[in-house]
Formats: structure tokens, C-alpha cells, sequence
């Protein structure tokens, strides 16, 4: 994982500082050149997405077809729970 600035929606990422540090979240929205709003599926819903600066996370992996789910107002908080839990098997 690096730090980029290259951040998109969809973008799961990883915090590197904050009582949330280590854990992953979906980027849901780039609100400026130095800020997103994430969400985890649990602590952090789809309702009240986490605003966090651009320095503090890093890139795990980008996930085209979530920015979809994003953009179309479908995304769920099971669902993003399930692509978060789907990316961490895949590092196993």
C-alpha cells in the first residue's frame, strides 16, 4: 500500500491515523483536493460516512464497480461490509 493523492470514489483504503488507524474503508466521496468521506459498514454507515484527510489513508486497492454502486445510490452497508470482508480474503 503507498500514499497517493490519486484517490477516487470506490478506492478502498486503509487509515494510517486516528482511533481508526488500521482498519479499511470505502471511499464514498472526494470532497476536496485534501478530504474523502469513508465508510465502513459497521462503526462508520452509509448514512454518516467519516470525513478524513487525504494524508492519513492509504491506497489498499482500487474497486471499479463499486464507484457504480456509489454513484447510483445502492450502496448498503451490508454490501459495503461484504466488499471490504472480500478484500481481505483475497490477501489471505
Amino acid at each position: 500500500m503507498k500514499k497517493v493523492k490519486e484517490i477516487f470514489v470506490g478506492d478502498i483504503v486503509k487509515s494510517t491515523q486516528g482511533h481508526d488507524q488500521g482498519k479499511l474503508s470505502l471511499v464514498v466521496k472526494r470532497v476536496s483536493d485534501d478530504y474523502i468521506m469513508m465508510v465502513d459498514g459497521e462503526r462508520r454507515k452509509v448514512e454518516s460516512p467519516k470525513l478524513k484527510k487525504l494524508k492519513h489513508i492509504k491506497l489498499a486497492a482500487r474497486e471499479e464497480k463499486v464507484a457504480d454502486l456509489v454513484e447510483n445510490g445502492n450502496l448498503t452497508n451490508q454490501a459495503v461490509k461484504d466488499i471490504l470482508n472480500q478484500y481481505i480474503m483475497q490477501q489471505k
